[in-house]
């Protein structure tokens, strides 16, 4: 078929591949190998893995998996590449999956990574695509090395642990 991969191995070479990068959709890593590529072969590994399990819209770009996993190590190698995303969970409950045959799974929580502005921006320019059709502003951004998310919106909750206080002395 003309999107379909074939890959034939023997039983040892899937077992050692199960082992480094989990099995199951849940249970999904990124190999350890995978964060410490250099720059060049890091960036092919993302467009592979977005081609995969990513989207574009005019605005932002994004990667999904069930394995949260999964997602935290993309998310720690866009951050390699100077490229801030915001991570967030879309409940599926109640959801099935029906496969031919009649076999059927529930799904699972869907963990999804996106940016846009100026890290959609340098995104596109890394991997060769064309720009979103956004400004390069970006909520989120790396600044002395340190990514930096600005705040939104804050909400009460009820918590009986330990609370930090991150308020800046003159700066607010």
């Amino acid at each position: 078929e003309p999107n379909t991969v074939t890959l034939r191995t023997n039983k040892s070479d899937a077992i050692e591949l199960a082992e480094l990068v989990g099995q199951g959709a849940r249970a999904k890593l990124l190999p350890s190998w995978g964060t410490i590529l250099p720059p060049e072969s890091l960036v092919q590994l993302l467009l592979g893995y977005w081609r995969g399990d990513g989207s574009a819209t005019g605005r932002e770009f994004s990667f999904a998996s069930a394995s949260r996993g999964l997602v935290e190590g993309v998310r720690l190698c866009l951050l390699r590449l100077g490229i801030v995303a915001g991570l967030y969970g879309r409940s599926n409950e109640g959801r099935r999956v029906r496969f031919p045959g009649g076999r059927e799974i529930a799904r699972g929580p869907l963990y999804v990574l996106s940016f846009s502005g100026a890290n959609a921006h340098a995104w596109a320019k890394l991997v060769g695509l064309p720009a979103p059709d956004c400004s390069e502003r970006s909520a989120a951004r790396i600044i002395d090395g340190t990514a930096v998310y600005r705040v939104t919106s804050t909400r009460r909750v009820s918590y009986d642990g330990e609370v930090f206080d991150a308020t800046v002395v003159d700066d607010h």
